[in-house]
């Protein structure tokens, strides 16, 4: 039996209001004609377009086609047929195979030719494969349009969507191609990668891939139409007074004063006081100095939100994230038997490391197989995730969950209800057979399931699937809870992450090793810190012989150095008052470079609220420094977690996004290189506010910093960021690994530091690919073509500057030439792709086993004099140090958000994706780029050698170590095969897409 159309798009859509017909209308009769509340009002649209001029080109397309005109019909005399392919990620139901409620229209490049209304039905559906015939998620249709004989090449289509078929809010289309008859433009790509539907500026313009400068040469409809888009995506006076709703383009700047609640106050980040780089605003009220929260999702423009696919897949990952919040007498019924014991009971804690071991079961691999019960979740997932929520909420000591359903109010029943039948279509999905297994384990018969079906949606009687409901939730969330087996402890490293060797490793190769500072004659550190605890006499003994003066003398680095002092040591007594159970310590770790190799801990000094500092070493006893590595660890956890991961590549990142939407128009060529580098980012930031970094959010409840989380990264980003650090070879040479030659030539001072050798594999890479193209549209020598010539990359690099980072004066790289725009552009690249993917995509395989980098600390550890310290140390080690870490519950609820972090989209673009839509025009752009992408394969191949050579790179292949592949473009298993999808420790995103 299949589910009826409606019934089956009433449980796979929200419930919203019919929408009204809308065709392509002229600006004078939208307002009156919109009725969907998803829709701006009609005051708060009219202040979107208020004071920008409409275009005579503009008027002329809308006006050209009105809501009551009769259809065109081409004839043969004054039309030809053009091939049309769209490309699309939008979940369209199968039984959809026509797009009869698009419609376009279209305009000559050469001159002010334009098509009639056309409507995209009749095209035909198949699945989307990619060149090199990979599967995609999502569904090409092809047809014809029978565009005006006269229409050499097209430049511009507007689309709208009218009558949509039920359910369907939009079209998202990822690009449309078009390719002409014998004698006109072989081939033209749109490149769209937005959701349309019939908000306040439809119809939409969309540009071929074809690039121009401001001052290029180009029809003048086509400069009119440039401006026009620019004008509304940087608002006007009126616009930026309003909160922003439906479809608005509107991208301007706001401090982060939205992490709060009315209850649970932050400070606005950015500014004097607290800088940091701004985010997108969205013009909600703002009451006490906090934003107010947004009724559900946030407002995101259009061309920002995620695509169908990647909101599915975020949807599912993010229920598994909220499972440790439930309340106790529901995790009982909703959890797997083997974490019952360890979270149902508050202020229990793991006894033993096998405690930890108990909650994983399987590897990566086996984990991404596809499953039933996996597949089962994903549609189902948002409501799922609402139900928990209202169980939890409405849950009484003793109640079952069908007790508390019956309590619940007609709404919330209906919300029930709602989750129910999307766990009902998705096993009618599932066909017969599968569903029967699944059925027969939960008790039910394929006759309670034909019934609950039949039933319909609408029902707020107990119904007596109910009494199942949880059965069925058990299953999925055992699933879904399948935690695999992070790499620092798989079969044959058990024991690894306790010795100094990988201690130190994961310094050059870990999910942080960014942080490392060469102590040397030849660096900017020339010695210990003055006021450390760390002296001569307390490293004797662990250098092999080597006295301090020889090895900073020596010919390249054998001391390092990684400090958490700064800011850290600020907040530690503010952190105590208000969490008396977290522990936060500022610390130093010194490290050596064996004459093997091998990079070890020498010394660590830590510093307690209201303590003085101590050093340790392994000399104090194997349980103290076991001990002093986790608490350090568990510093630069929080460092990774708030500065190296969100501040340095999330947060950063978002001016750049912004001012790139603001100034450079979609025919720009910088525009066409940057924009694959800023995928669904604004939508991840915005998740992250809600759900991550908000306050009461999962970095408040689970690291030591707890409500201080962000304010501690502001005051670090005050006193360390800088634009021209961001760049791989300054960073390096800044922190002492690698030098200037005097020919200019950068040298990498350490034989086995991966991070840093592999990412100079991409960042020469990058920089080879944008120089290349930036010369195809820029000359330094010639008047008109020079960089500074260019009105919008001039705007666009100083509105970064004065808007995005306005709090930061220092550091910013002058803009005059195509060399100082390539260091530009590969920054941003670098820190969007490669960066994010080096500290973003190891997380789980690192710290998804809680020991290694536990995210809190819960006590300090005794003075060195006192006999509670002489007690601890004569301790077993590994029993010794739970009750200091994080606790069950904070374990694995960050478990799950790091499983959620490190995975991979089934839809992921990656660096070296065979398509780049904004490119593949057949031009010698797209030739530039496929030289990037065998530089890239050249990089891989590189990447492979190294990880094979035990000898010469001990670090990355010797007989303990993990082989380093986080920095490898395409996302590959340990064995070498790609798999683009799932946690696989490998593969380098375009943009920061998680």
């Amino acid at each position: 039996m299949e589910l009826g159309l409606g019934a089956r798009q009433a449980v796979l859509q929200p419930a919203a209001a019919s929408r009204a017909p809308l065709g392509l209308l002229k600006a004078g009769h939208r307002a009156q004609q919109r009725r969907l509340p998803s829709v701006p009002s009609v005051s708060a649209s009219a202040s979107v377009t208020q004071g920008i001029p409409q275009t005579s080109f503009l008027q002329k397309a809308r006006d050209s086609v009105l809501p009551h005109g009769a259809p065109f019909t081409p004839t043969s005399k004054d039309s030809v047929q053009w091939t049309t392919t769209i490309y699309t990620t939008q979940l369209l139901r199968p039984e959809i195979h026509d797009l009869g409620f698009v419609e376009v229209l279209l305009a000559s490049e050469d001159k002010e030719a334009v098509s009639e209304r056309m409507t995209l039905k009749g095209f035909s559906r198949k699945p989307w494969t990619n060149l090199d015939g990979v599967p995609k998620w999502g569904a090409i249709f092809t047809g014809t349009l029978m565009l005006p004989a006269a229409m050499a090449k097209p430049a511009v289509m507007f689309i709208n969507i009218n009558h949509p078929p039920e359910g369907v809010q939009y079209f998202f289309a990822n690009k449309i191609a078009l390719d002409g008859p014998p004698g006109k433009t072989a081939h033209v790509d749109f490149v769209i990668n937005s959701h349309v539907d019939s908000g306040p500026d439809a119809p939409r313009p969309f540009f071929t891939a074809q690039a121009y400068l401001p001052h290029a040469p180009m029809p003048d409809y086509l400069a009119e139409l440039r401006e026009h888009e620019l004008a509304i995506l940087r608002g006007t006076a009126a616009a930026a007074k309003h909160e922003r709703k439906g479809s608005e383009r509107i991208y301007d700047y706001d401090v982060y004063n939205d992490l709060g609640t009315p209850t649970r106050s932050r400070p606005a980040l950015g500014g004097d006081t607290l800088k940091y780089p701004r985010r997108l605003r969205t013009g909600r009220r703002v009451v006490n100095g906090t934003e107010v929260a947004a009724k559900g999702k946030d407002w995101l423009p259009p061309d920002e939100r995620f695509d169908d696919r990647k909101q599915e897949n975020f949807d599912s990952r993010t229920l598994l994230a909220t499972l440790p919040a439930l309340s106790a007498n529901l995790l009982a019924a909703l959890v797997p038997a083997g974490l019952q014991k360890l979270l149902r009971t508050p202020g229990s804690e793991f006894m033993s490391i096998s405690d930890i071991e108990q909650l994983y079961s399987g590897n990566a691999a086996e984990d991404n197989e596809d499953n039933v019960l996996t597949n089962l979740v994903a549609p189902a997932a948002a409501p799922l995730a609402a139900i928990l929520g209202l169980l939890t909420q409405n849950s009484a000591q003793g109640n079952t969950p069908q007790k508390v359903f019956e309590q619940l109010s007609d709404f919330n029943k209906e919300v029930v209800n709602g989750a129910l039948d999307a766990l009902v279509v998705s096993l009618d999905d599932l066909g017969q057979s599968q569903r029967a297994a699944i059925l027969h384990a939960l008790s039910l018969t394929e006759k309670d399931f034909q019934e609950y079906a039949q039933a319909g949606t609408g029902r707020h009687e107990v119904h007596p699937v109910h009494a199942n409901f949880v059965n069925l939730l058990q299953e999925v969330l055992h699933r879904l809870l399948h935690f695999s087996t992070p790499a620092v402890i798989r079969e044959g490293r058990e024991g690894a992450w306790t010795t100094d060797e990988e201690w130190g490793r994961e310094q050059l190769a870990g999910q942080n090793a960014c942080m490392i500072h060469a102590i040397w004659n030849d660096a900017p550190i020339k010695d210990l810190p003055a006021d450390s605890a760390i002296t001569e006499a307390v490293l004797q003994g662990h250098l092999e012989g080597h006295s301090i003066s020889q090895l900073l003398s020596g010919d390249k680095p054998r001391l390092f150095l990684i400090d958490y002092m700064k800011g850290f040591k600020d907040y530690a007594e503010k952190i105590a008052a208000a969490h008396p159970g977290n522990v936060m310590y500022a610390g130093r770790a010194v490290l050596y470079l064996r004459t093997d190799g091998e990079l070890v801990p020498v010394a660590i000094e830590l510093q307690a609220p209201r303590r003085k500092l101590e050093a340790f070493t392994s000399a104090d006893s194997p349980t103290i420094w076991l001990l002093a590595k986790c608490i350090f660890s568990s510093i630069d956890a929080g460092y990774h977690q708030l500065i190296s991961h969100f501040v340095r590549a999330h947060a950063c990142t978002e001016p750049y996004i912004i001012a790139t939407r603001r100034q450079l128009s979609v025919m720009h060529p910088v525009f066409k290189l940057l924009i694959t580098h800023c995928r669904f980012t604004l939508n991840v930031n915005s998740n992250a506010r809600q759900q991550l970094i908000n306050a009461g959010g999962i970095i408040e409840g689970n690291f030591t910093p707890g409500r201080y989380a962000m304010e501690l990264s502001s005051v670090v980003y005050g006193l360390t960021w800088t634009f021209d650090s961001q760049a791989l070879p300054h960073d390096l040479v800044n922190r002492g690994v690698a030098r200037r030659e005097k020919d200019g030539t950068l040298k990498l001072l350490m034989a086995d530091y991966p991070y840093a050798a592999d990412g100079l594999l991409v960042w020469d890479a990058f920089v080879e690919w944008f120089d290349s193209y930036l010369r195809l549209y820029y000359d330094d020598e010639v008047d008109g073509k020079r960089v500074t010539d260019d009105p919008e990359i001039t705007a666009w690099w100083t509105e970064i500057q004065e808007k995005g980072h306005p709090d930061i004066k220092e550091g910013w790289p002058q803009l005059q030439t195509i060399a100082d725009l390539t260091q530009i552009l590969t920054t941003i690249a670098w820190i969007a792709s490669a960066h994010h993917a080096a500290i973003n995509y190891g997380q789980y395989d690192y710290s998804g086993f809680m020991p290694n980098r536990s995210p809190m600390i819960r006590k300090a550890m005794p003075p060195k004099e006192s006999d509670d310290f002489k007690t601890l140390a004569a301790q077993d080690a590994e029993t010794a140090i739970l009750p200091f870490l994080a606790s069950p519950l904070q374990a694995t609820q960050v478990m799950a958000t790091l499983g959620l972090l490190s995975t991979h989209s089934e839809n992921e673009e990656y660096i070296n994706d065979l398509e780049h839509p904004y490119l593949m025009v057949g031009t010698e752009a797209y030739n530039k780029y496929k030289e990037f992408l065998s530089r890239l394969k050249q990089a891989e191949d590189t990447i492979k050698k190294r990880n094979a050579d035990s000898q010469g790179h001990v670090i990355r292949a010797g007989p303990d170590a993990i082989h380093y592949r986080l920095m490898n473009p395409s996302s590959i298993t340990e064995n070498g095969d790609v798999q683009r999808q799932g946690v696989t420790m490998s593969g380098i995103p375009t943009s920061v897409s998680m």
